[in-house]
């Protein structure tokens, strides 16, 4: 890997400073707060990335950096394929669905659904499963179930409450593992019991079958492929905000955003071969658990680079540990005048340290107008909301599934 991402000058001689290989192999992890710099920075390699035609995804928790990216990209007039994910957009329903296997043996299907429990688990802040081993065990019965009958998440609902025994009935009989079934109907015995267990976790469960969930998440087609996304070097654009017209709310873009992160570090360890790929978060802490360490110790073998980034130390304590594995540090000043906005420190892992100077990252005013054509032309393949919504009232999706070519997965 040869690639060089500039980054700002050198405070003390005025030279270009660049984010070298070895920086990017230790990944980078960055601290600023609101308005130090650190979006601007953000952006600022993006748009680096974009220019050398590196593969990336990047994640914004706040759309703001999101939509300064799609400006920068109009503007630019910039026509090679990106892939969009926006779970507030209705336009059109770019779908996202982790609850997908081509696997059909019952120990490829068992790993996979305690890999799903474990991101669950750690979106409810419950990363030790030993603590919820109830919770723990029932999750992975269901999102067994959901692997093996190839169901969606809004057949949850057949799991959560009681009164949808007949149907729930029907499914556990079709289980091919009697291991999971024996543990399912152990849990149905007693309605007192069931609803004790789990009426905390139903609560939570709830999100899945949001209606705007259930369209994201609840299709075999229509979705993001992150093994094509990362094979062709294509580059991945998230946005998590919260939708202003309440469409989706912030708990539900986190839970999206935890699962894509998850998945796209497992598409990494299955490949064979390393890919040169950059993973940027905002505000990390939002998405990120324990298990961030090993991702940080293992992902440069399988050419993953992480950028990581977060306001303060507060949010990360959890974690504070792991994120030492970061080894490239990106530390911005925290006096509020317009030109100390832009300055921040930067440590390399062999401890050399440089006060850095931001470059200036313009704004593009951009109309809403072409920023909407400018999206519709980059998910045109993806369904509308209304055939989705078509698909989803039809059984077990026995609608024909699209077959036009996506260049943009």
């Amino acid at each position: 890997m040869n690639t060089e991402i500039h980054i700002g000058r050198n405070v003390r001689d005025g030279g270009k400073i660049f984010l070298k290989p070895q920086d990017l192999i230790t990944h980078v992890h960055g601290q600023g707060l609101s308005r130090s710099g650190k979006s601007r920075l953000i952006q600022y390699i993006v748009q680096q990335l974009v220019k050398q035609g590196k593969a990336f995804a990047m994640a914004d928790p706040h759309g703001s950096l999101y939509l300064d990216i799609l400006c920068w990209l109009v503007a630019m007039n910039y026509n090679r394929p990106i892939v969009l994910f926006n779970p507030s957009w209705i336009k059109r329903i770019v779908g996202f669905n982790p609850f997908l296997s081509d696997y059909t043996d019952e120990a490829r299907l068992m790993t996979k659904a305690e890999r799903l429990v474990s991101s669950t688990l750690r979106i409810w802040g419950a990363e030790n499963p030993n603590q919820f081993s109830n919770i723990e065990r029932w999750l992975r019965c269901i999102y067994y179930v959901i692997l093996e009958q190839r169901l969606t998440v809004g057949d949850i609902r057949y799991f959560i409450y009681w009164k949808q025994k007949a149907k729930r009935d029907e499914l556990i009989a079709k289980l091919k593992s009697e291991s999971i079934k024996d543990q399912l109907l152990d849990f149905y015995t007693n309605e007192v019991r069931f609803k004790q267990d789990i009426e905390s976790t139903r609560n939570k469960l709830q999100k899945y079958i949001h209606v705007q969930m259930r369209r994201i998440m609840s299709l075999r087609d229509n979705n993001i492929h992150l093994e094509n996304v990362i094979e062709k070097k294509r580059m991945l654009l998230c946005n998590f905000q919260a939708a202003e017209d309440e469409l989706i709310g912030s708990e539900n873009t986190r839970v999206l955003g935890t699962l894509l992160i998850s998945e796209l570090w497992e598409s990494f360890r299955k490949r064979g071969k390393p890919t040169e790929f950059y993973l940027i978060i905002d505000e990390c802490h939002q998405f990120i658990g324990p298990d961030i360490q090993q991702i940080l110790n293992e992902a440069a073998k399988y050419g993953l680079h992480l950028m990581l980034f977060h306001q303060h130390e507060g949010q990360i304590r959890d974690i504070a540990g792991a994120m030492k594995n970061a080894q490239t540090k990106i530390i911005f000043s925290t006096e509020e005048s317009p030109k100390k906005q832009r300055y921040f420190t930067l440590r390399r892992a062999n401890h050399e340290t440089i006060e850095v100077e931001a470059p200036e990252v313009r704004d593009y005013k951009v109309s809403t107008e072409r920023i909407e054509r400018y999206v519709e032309k980059l998910t045109q393949y993806f369904m509308t909301c209304e055939q989705v919504d078509e698909r989803l009232n039809t059984p077990q999706n026995e609608a024909t599934p699209t077959e036009e070519p996506n260049p943009y997965e």
